[in-house]
Order: C-alpha cells, then sequence, then structure tokens
C-alpha cells in the first residue's frame, strides 16, 4: 500500500492556509467596516460604538468571506503547483489528480463544517449583540431618524404598520411624577411637531391623521419591549364613517408596539431556538402580536355573547368602567332590559368612487358593530343606573341605547373587552329609580352621552391571550359558537394569523437552508479554484482565478435570491437556493474529468 504524500500535503496545506488567512481577514475587515458605515454616516452611532458595531461583525462577515477566501486561496495554490511543473512530477511519481486534490477537499471540508458550526451556534449570538448597540436607546433614535426627514415606522398586529413622519421631534422626557403621564406608567415622552402618520391598506384607501402636536407616550413592557401610544391634537383625519375628512381636538390611538428585529429575525436564533419558533410561532414577536389581535376579537365575542346571554337570563347588564385612574375606577353601569339587537353601522359606498367589490371590502372592515337595547315593555325608556365605588348612585333613563364595539381594531397589548354605551334623549335623575316613574318636566335632559372603556362584570377571557396558536385557531373555529355576528370579524383577523405563522415558517426554513448551502459551497469553491487552476497551468493568475470566481459568485448570488424566494413562495424556491451550489459542482466535475483525460 502506497504511503500518502505527507511532506507534499504539508506543502500545500501550508499554503493554503497562509493565503486563507490573509485573504480571510482582509476581506472581513473590508465588509465589516461597509456594514458599520451607514448607521455611523446616519447618525446612530458614536465613533465608539462603531468601533464596537465592527467587532461584533467580524466573525459574522466571514460566512460570507470564507468562501471566496478558500476558492482564491485554492485558485493560487494549486495555479503555482501547476505552472512550476510540481504537479507534472508528482503525476510522473505516481500521485494522480484525485490524490493532489486531497488536500483541497480536507480544507474544503473543514471550513464547511467550521463554518456550519458557527452560522448555527456562533453567529447569531454576535448578530444579536451588533444590533442591540443600534437600538441601545431606541427612542433617541427615533426621534433623531424623524428630525433628518426619515419616516418611522410602527408595527403592529401582525402586518399592519403606521408610517410616522414629523418635522420636528424633541428629545424624549422623563414624566413627572404625579402627572398623567406618570401614572399610566409612561417611561418617556417625545413631543412632535407637524405630524402626518400614515396607515397603508391591503385594499381601499390609506388612513391618515395629521395634526399640529402630537405627544408620544412610551412604555417599557416586561420583556425589554417597548411600546408607544399616540395622542394628536388639533388633529385632521379621514378616519370617519363616511370616509371624508374631519377634525378633531384631540384622537387617542390604543398603544401599538415598536418591533424589536431582536425577536423578529430569523438571522439571530440558532438552530435549536428555529426548531422552537415553527414548533411554536408565538416566540416571534410579530405573530404573538398577531395572535394577540386574535385573541383581542376572540374577547369581543366571547363578550358579546355573554352579554346576550345575561339580559335574556336576567332582564339586565352589568358593565365596569375601566381606567388607569384610581378615583374613575370601578365605577358600574346596569342596563335593563329585555334583549339586544345587532344593528351594525356599515359605511354607504359610493360607486362613483370606488367598484363595489372594493366598496364592500371596505364596508365590511370600517363597520361599527353595536347592539339596540330593547326595553321590556314596547316603548318604555332604558332604565341605565350608574353607581359610583363609595355607592352613590345616578339613574338615567334614555329613549335609546346602545352597547357599542369601538371601530378601531383592538390594541395587542389589551387583554380585556372593552364596549361603548351611547345613550340617546337622556333624562337623569338622582338615586336608583325604579320604573315606573313620574316627571315633573324638570328634570336635566341630554341629547346624547357616550360612557367609554367598559368591561362586562365576571367575564374574564384574558387567558386567550396566551394560549398557542393552534389552540386559538381551533378556538376561532368552534362551530358551537358560529354563526355570530362577530363572526366575520374573528374569520379575517384567523386569517392574518395563519398567514403570519407560514410565512414565518417559510422564513426560518430559508435562513436554514441559506446557511446549509453557504457551508456546503466552500467545499465546491475549493474544489472548483484548485481544478481550474490546474487545468490553465500555462494562464496567468488572475485570468485563471476570474475562471473560477465568476461561477462562485453565480453561486453565492443563486443562494441569496433562492432564500427570498423561499421565502416567497416555499419549498419550490429550494431548486434557486441549491442550484447555484449544483451548478458549481457540476462545473468542478466538468472540470476534473477533463483533467483527468490530460
Amino acid at each position: 500500500m502506497r504511503k500518502p504524500p505527507t511532506i507534499l500535503y504539508r506543502m500545500l496545506a501550508g499554503d493554503l492556509l497562509r493565503l486563507l488567512g490573509v485573504t480571510t481577514v482582509a476581506l472581513v475587515a473590508v465588509i465589516a467596516f461597509a456594514g458599520a458605515l451607514k448607521p455611523l454616516s446616519d447618525g446612530r452611532l458614536t465613533l465608539d460604538q462603531a468601533l464596537k458595531f465592527m467587532g461584533y461583525l467580524l466573525i459574522p462577515m466571514t460566512q460570507f468571506a470564507l468562501p471566496f477566501a478558500a476558492g482564491f486561496a485554492a485558485t493560487l495554490t494549486y495555479h503555482r503547483f501547476a505552472s512550476d511543473n510540481e504537479a507534472m512530477a508528482a503525476s510522473a511519481a505516481g500521485l494522480g489528480h484525485k490524490a493532489l486534490l486531497t488536500p483541497a477537499l480536507i480544507l474544503g471540508s473543514v471550513l464547511a463544517l467550521v463554518l456550519g458550526i458557527m452560522s448555527f451556534e456562533v453567529i447569531p449570538p454576535l448578530l444579536r449583540d451588533a444590533q442591540r448597540v443600534l437600538v441601545t436607546d431606541g427612542t433617541r433614535v427615533l426621534a433623531s431618524q424623524l428630525n433628518r426627514g426619515e419616516s418611522v415606522r410602527i408595527t403592529f398586529g401582525g402586518s399592519d404598520s403606521v408610517d410616522l413622519y414629523a418635522d420636528r421631534a424633541y428629545p424624549p422626557q422623563v414624566p413627572e411624577p404625579g402627572t398623567d403621564a406618570a401614572l399610566r406608567g409612561v417611561s418617556r415622552v417625545i413631543t412632535l411637531d407637524g405630524v402626518l402618520a400614515i396607515q397603508a391598506r391591503a385594499e381601499g384607501d390609506p388612513v391618515y391623521a395629521s395634526a399640529e402636536r402630537v405627544f408620544m407616550f412610551v412604555f417599557d413592557d416586561d420583556g425589554g419591549e417597548t411600546s408607544v401610544q399616540l395622542i394628536f391634537e388639533n388633529a385632521s383625519s379621514n378616519a370617519t364613517e363616511s370616509g371624508g375628512e374631519g377634525k378633531a381636538e384631540r384622537i387617542t390611538l390604543h398603544r401599538l408596539r415598536l418591533p424589536t428585529e431582536l425577536t423578529d429575525d430569523p438571522k439571530f436564533l440558532n438552530w435549536s431556538q428555529m426548531s422552537e419558533a415553527i414548533a411554536r410561532p408565538r416566540s416571534m414577536n410579530r405573530t404573538d402580536q398577531a395572535a394577540r389581535v386574535l385573541a383581542a376579537r376572540l374577547r369581543e365575542r366571547d363578550a358579546a355573547i355573554e352579554l346576550t346571554g345575561a339580559i335574556e337570563q336576567t332582564g339586565r347588564i352589568v358593565l365596569q368602567v375601566d381606567s388607569p385612574f384610581e378615583t374613575l375606577r370601578g365605577e358600574t353601569i346596569t342596563l335593563d332590559g329585555a334583549r339586544l339587537l345587532h344593528d351594525p353601522v356599515i359605511p354607504t359606498p359610493d360607486p362613483e368612487v370606488e367598484d363595489p367589490e372594493r366598496a364592500r371590502r371596505r364596508a365590511q372592515r370600517e363597520r361599527l358593530d353595536r347592539w339596540r337595547v330593547i326595553p321590556a315593555t314596547e316603548g318604555a325608556p332604558i332604565r341605565v343606573v350608574s353607581t359610583s365605588p363609595d355607592g352613590n348612585s345616578r339613574t338615567r333613563l334614555a329613549k335609546i341605547a346602545w352597547i357599542e364595539l369601538p371601530i378601531e381594531r383592538p390594541s395587542d397589548t389589551e387583554t380585556v373587552t372593552r364596549f361603548e354605551v351611547t345613550l340617546e334623549d337622556i333624562i337623569t335623575l338622582d338615586g336608583d329609580v325604579a320604573l315606573p316613574v313620574e316627571l315633573t318636566g324638570s328634570e336635566p335632559a341630554r341629547a346624547e352621552l357616550t360612557i367609554s372603556n367598559l368591561m362586562p362584570i365576571g367575564f374574564d377571557d384574558s387567558t386567550l391571550s396566551e394560549l398557542p396558536i393552534k389552540e386559538l385557531l381551533e378556538y376561532a373555529r368552534d362551530e358551537s359558537l358560529m354563526p355570530h355576528e362577530l363572526t366575520p370579524r374573528v374569520r379575517a383577523v384567523a386569517k392574518e394569523v395563519r398567514e403570519r405563522v407560514d410565512r414565518q415558517r417559510r422564513e426560518i426554513m430559508s435562513k436554514r437552508h441559506e446557511r446549509l448551502a453557504f457551508s456546503a459551497a466552500c467545499i465546491v469553491m475549493v474544489l472548483v479554484g484548485a481544478a481550474v487552476a490546474m487545468t490553465l497551468r500555462d494562464s496567468l493568475p488572475l485570468p485563471v482565478y476570474l475562471w473560477s470566481f465568476i461561477p462562485a459568485l453565480a453561486c453565492i448570488l443563486s443562494i441569496s435570491a433562492g432564500q427570498r424566494a423561499v421565502y416567497r413562495n416555499g419549498e419550490i424556491g429550494l431548486v434557486l437556493l441549491w442550484g447555484g451550489v449544483a451548478v458549481l459542482l457540476a462545473i468542478f466535475l466538468r472540470v476534473y474529468s477533463r483533467l483527468r483525460r490530460h
């Protein structure tokens, strides 16, 4: 049995490793500097933060630099080996081309293994640390971004988002103790001047709101996440029932979470965390937001069913005022009646402005779900009793009473369902007054009154927010609760959740295969560089490297394009992702076959 040519292998391995080290260091340094240049120029990083950011990027950038560096090292090493006739001498000594390429194969295999381990276990936490440098002070970055004339996108409920523009953003301020903002748990307040907020929609015109001044309340939630609440002063908006522009002294939006890529992007996940994200989709932030919105819709449906059953069985509905302020919390509202009649307000489409299908979708999306309280005796007023926590009561007799669900999409930070009660043609009496009652005509009267932030007493569906997505979707399909007036709202959000889960699965699959393909490309690039160099031994080194570099570059581009194709289209994109590696392998086999014949 012939002994392996260890001296020759040590010589080739030494040249390969030397060139590999020099080339990798140079490429990684250049790529890391390029990665830190834009955040530095945008003002998102100071000089010391930029250096720290570059340090975190050095090892992650080897994922892109190592395959090219390995191919370059193999090309130059084997071209010198062949052009100096050392390869011919080795062949004359009985060594075949397979034996001569063994060092390149071993180096490529080791690099592929190392890069694979680094891609799944070492690089993700370093990328996370690098991202943390960028988001150390998210509110400062947000204000700086607005002052540069850029928009800020706030994502909520899975795929919906609000784009925010401002003429000026003032530095974040900590609210003073005892103020309303401090009592609500606000950690910082950002004041914005000349604000425009736009929410794009899949169908229909975008919703916008503009204001002279906006207060952005920033909440630091559990788990390191941040949510904001926007309060518009002297605002104009097209989010009205008719779709036209309306004005208001103040518009308050519900709390929206500022998405963080630290929990939203699979590039920060290792292999086990990716498996966990597939098994438990709610471990990803945006998917969890979508699930919470679905839970809110389910709570609305369950609460409506609860109210309907309560008034039919007991002849009354009892609601409680919920407020972040202690002085307002705990007041109860009792409405007497026989049943609830669902009578939604659906925007009237304008056939001259939009086509019928588009109008139908907008009407379904923007309808106001409300229930009219039907009295036990026809023509009798609706008795509404308000009782404060200290026991003081007030009775209102209303000609018409509505129980309404707000049009706005429920916030993913809420764990309760809130209703509004709207009363029309009201007479107010002191105390708890029973019907029938004789009126003197001097009692205070009011045309309309709306009481907000009402929750059904004794109804608790807060656990829905923490259920796994599979159970939430099964509960949304519960046939015993269908058909119901709120079923279309539930189905629409459930569809969004299913789409979000599938999109998350595709994204994780694309990132996994991208990392594996980069590792496999290391082996093939080394072999192609070595085989091409030996075949073109009489050519200059640069043309030789170009012959191996161009297919290698096409392979990397194929992997990157394939990753995006898998994310968009699923498994069919794997053909493109792995196709570049397969073509590069075919080129090696073709060149190697030609090399053996000569």
